[in-house]
């Protein structure tokens, strides 16, 4: 009976697992779309704070390049890829130092890896047009880029947590499994002692 009550709970806790919406089907699906949606709302600050007093048809090219080194960027899995693209656009804002308030969303690949410190290159820039941006562009930059570390940490946590509860639902079932064969062969050992019992009489 204790057995018996063993497997009713496990399998209770089985099926609750079962039909919960945690999902093994897209591994790093999850992790990679928290990302691009992290790099959006970045992109949208730095353009909100990149537009304003700028009427110049061409300012809409700098613009496109932060978009394409961005995505490259993202689609790049090598660190040093990314930085590769990073060095890439700091060169960029040496010569064109407005440009320089989407450099967070540019270190954003790198933080939380092991090229993290490589981001420090994009101060650069900051300091050889100091003059120029002001401290106001300064200070804005230290904030975007202080969340842009939250973010990409943020995600990286989040997906650690949801692998930990596939594992957790992946050893729930293998123990419900794992009882409800032994409450198997306990019922099949009972049924062959029942008819034994009856034989023998």
């Amino acid at each position: 009976e204790k057995e018996g009550y063993m497997v009713d709970g496990a399998q209770k806790i089985y099926d609750k697992i079962r039909y919960s919406s945690i999902s093994t089907s897209g591994k790093g699906y999850e992790l990679t779309m928290n990302l691009l949606v992290d790099k959006l709302i970045l992109f949208f600050i730095c353009l909100a704070l990149y537009l304003p007093g700028r009427e110049s048809l061409y300012a809409v090219v700098p613009i496109i390049l932060v978009i394409s080194l961005g995505a490259l960027s993202s689609w790049l899995e090598k660190d040093t890829g990314r930085l590769a693209v990073l060095l890439l656009f700091t060169l960029a804002c040496m010569f064109e130092p407005a440009i320089a308030i989407f450099l967070p969303l540019m270190c954003f690949d790198l933080f939380a890896g092991r090229l993290q410190a490589a981001a420090l290159v994009a101060a650069i820039p900051l300091m050889f047009h100091f003059r120029e941006l002001g401290a106001a562009t300064l200070i804005q930059l230290t904030l975007l880029s202080g969340l842009a570390f939250f973010l990409k940490n943020r995600a990286l946590h989040l997906e650690k947590a949801r692998l930990q509860a596939l594992e957790m639902r992946d050893s729930a079932r293998e123990t419900a499994l794992l009882l409800e064969n032994k409450n198997k062969e306990l019922l099949d050992k009972q049924d062959y002692e029942i008819n034994l019992a009856t034989l023998n009489e």
